[in-house]
């Protein structure tokens, strides 16, 4: 072998080894990386501002701002909002509309009274004439104000009045008649009433108020009642009246072509065989936004996180399932799977170094820009018909999808596996065929926000209360936040339609008669004629 033959081999073996070390060099300067933002997003966790706002996609991609409870007043503060602002509510949210309304016409809603401050009688007379009184020359309005009337509770007594025939008595027979009265919620030993419980309800399941504060503001007012008490009449009116109705709407949801679900942990004690400290679920499940024949959110609680769950609670199910790619629904069969693009969108902006801004030349960048194009489409659409929809997505949308879909694929290989951005464009590809799904109907949603939206007040009220005393504690606060949630879906005042079932429902024969169900649903003519 001649020197130049040698020489060639060690370039051969020098270039071979250098590739190699760079490709190493690569590998661990993405490790670092990976790990620098680990570092960086551990630190800022413990030692950073804890930020009380956070943005929330809706289902048309539109970003809002939520607050947080704790720091509420200092990071509300506006030195010069307007005392009174009107709002329009819309589906899963309000919308403040920017308009300039008198105090009068925000006002008109609420009772007014007249106050009229008067001199007192001894100042009534002329300083220039002492002997002459004044008389009235008139009013004049200074300002309104409104007043706070605290909360009362009030004891009745209901007696029931009976008659009878005269004619009868002077026959000696003894036909008496009773006048009708309303079947309790519960017994005629127990103090409870519509208007109460529905009160402990609202404070607990709308307000996250949790029972020990509530035990101290009933106090307050006069009525000495225990949690343990509020308890037993949640639980045993969840038993006779809210799982049958949160049961006969399960009914009506599988019947629809297009669902969404979610699931969160909820910690539950006394239940059999698990310890404490071990995460139970409560999972969601709602109709779609998108031309649904009733607005549905139906919460069901579990022992685990078991995709088996879901597929026994959506037997009968075959529709197009919105979901996260959570593992376990995809033992759901029978159903098409739609991805959330939402859900995939975080997981590029997760990928962004805590404290960065955004770079568009970066890859997260790119991704999150190609994702909000096609989400501006969708809230081009958002008042289309369903047909329309559909048409436009494929017109408009599909060559987005499939441009992103390509972009993705392209860019994996220059990105570490490991990292934030390697495990987001992993997450896209994977489940690429799932978000195509909402293309070809336009009943899908492209986002999965139906369901986190419902299941956020549980996730704010778990906040307060930490954890359920026992199973049927847990499934009776599913029933209940099925009814809450599914009211605020229909526009329906939760308190006013737990009192108003609470008070028609004691007595009537639903078991024997299940179609009288259909009655209380939130959606029918009686309930939205007197809520």
């Amino acid at each position: 072998m001649t020197d130049i033959e040698k020489a060639h081999g060690v370039i051969e073996n020098l270039t071979s080894e250098n590739a190699d070390l760079r490709s190493r060099l690569d590998a661990a300067n993405g490790q670092i990386a990976n790990l620098q933002y680990e570092v960086a997003y551990l630190r800022k966790q413990m030692f950073g501002r804890k930020t009380e706002t956070r943005k929330v996609i809706l289902s048309d991609g539109t970003e809002v701002t939520e607050i947080d409870l704790f720091n509420e007043a200092e990071a509300e503060a506006m030195p010069n909002a307007p005392e009174l602002e009107a709002a329009t509510p819309v589906k899963g949210h309000v919308r403040r509309k920017k308009q300039k309304l008198s105090k009068e016409e925000l006002l008109k809603t609420i009772p007014h009274e007249k106050e009229v401050i008067d001199a007192p009688e001894n100042d009534r007379h002329c300083e220039k004439h002492p002997g002459a009184e004044m008389k009235p020359l008139g009013e004049k309005l200074i300002r309104t104000e409104v007043r706070y009337i605290p909360a009362k509770v009030v004891a009745v007594d209901i007696y029931q009045k009976s008659y009878q025939c005269p004619v009868c008595h002077d026959e000696d027979h003894f036909n008496v008649m009773k006048a009708p009265v309303p079947a309790p919620i519960l017994d005629n030993s127990s103090i409870v009433s519509a208007s109460l419980l529905a009160a402990v309800i609202h404070q607990k399941y709308e307000q996250a108020v949790p029972l020990y504060r509530q035990e101290k503001e009933w106090r307050a007012i006069g009525l000495p009642l225990t949690r343990a008490t509020m308890a037993n009449w949640i639980i045993a009116a969840s038993k006779y009246y809210f799982s049958l109705l949160a049961g006969h709407m399960r009914k009506i949801l599988i019947e629809e072509d297009v669902l969404h679900a979610d699931e969160t942990y909820i910690q539950v004690h006394k239940e059999k065989g698990k310890g404490n400290a071990t995460k139970s679920y409560m999972w969601c499940y709602c109709s779609s936004p998108l031309g649904a024949r009733h607005a549905i959110r139906l919460f069901q609680y579990e022992k685990g996180r078991k995709g088996a769950y879901a597929e026994e609670f959506l037997k009968g199910f075959d529709g197009i399932l919105v979901r996260d790619q959570f593992a376990g629904y995809n033992q759901v069969t029978g159903v098409r799977h739609a991805g959330c693009w939402a859900h995939l969108r975080r997981y590029f902006v997760n990928a962004i170094p805590p404290g960065m801004k955004v770079r568009p030349e970066s890859l997260a960048g790119q991704a999150i820009a190609k994702i909000d194009e096609i989400f501006a489409i969708e809230r081009e659409l958002k008042q289309a018909s369903i047909d329309e929809r559909q048409k436009q997505r494929q017109e408009r949308k599909k060559p987005l999808v499939d441009a992103f879909f390509a972009w993705a694929e392209s860019s994996r290989s220059s990105a570490v596996p490991k990292s934030k951005i390697g495990a987001a464009l992993n997450y896209a590809l994977s489940a690429r065929k799932t978000f195509y799904t909402y293309l070809d109907n336009g009943r899908v949603s492209m986002s999965n926000v139906t369901a986190e939206n419902a299941i956020r007040p549980f996730v704010i009220g778990r906040k307060n209360w930490m954890f359920s005393d026992s199973p049927r504690g847990a499934a009776a606060s599913a029933a209940i936040y099925s009814l809450v949630e599914t009211c605020k879906a229909n526009n329906l005042d939760p308190a006013k339609y737990f009192e108003a079932i609470l008070t028609r429902m004691p007595g009537e024969p639903f078991r024997q008669r299940p179609e009288l169900l259909d009655e209380y649903m939130p959606w029918s003519k009686e309930m939205q004629g007197n809520c």
